[in-house]
C-alpha cells in the first residue's frame, strides 16, 4: 500500500537543509516535485526506495552561492522482513 506507507508526502533526500536552493524550495508548493519509486524484493525482505531531484546550492564553491546542482540520492523508504 504505496498510499498509506506515503502518506505524508515527503522527499526523502540527504541535501542538508541550508543547502536547499531557497528559490526551488518555494515552487514546489506550486509545482510538487515527483519522486521515482523502486520496490525490491530479496527473499523475504522487501524494500521500498525513493529518489527525486532535489536543486541544492553548490556547498564546494562559496564563493559562487548561485551556482546550482541537483542530487538524485536514491533513499530507503521503508524496509520489511516476513
Amino acid at each position: 500500500n504505496l498510499d498509506g506507507l506515503f502518506r505524508d508526502r515527503l522527499i526523502l533526500h540527504k541535501v542538508p537543509r541550508e543547502e536547499v536552493k531557497a528559490t526551488w524550495l518555494a515552487t514546489c508548493s506550486v509545482a510538487p516535485v515527483i519522486p521515482g519509486i523502486l520496490v525490491e524484493v530479496d527473499d523475504r525482505t522487501v524494500n521500498v526506495y525513493m529518489r527525486a531531484t532535489v536543486v541544492a546550492c553548490d556547498p564546494q564553491d562559496p564563493e559562487n552561492y548561485d551556482k546550482v546542482v541537483s542530487r538524485r540520492d536514491l533513499m530507503l523508504a521503508w524496509t520489511r522482513t516476513y
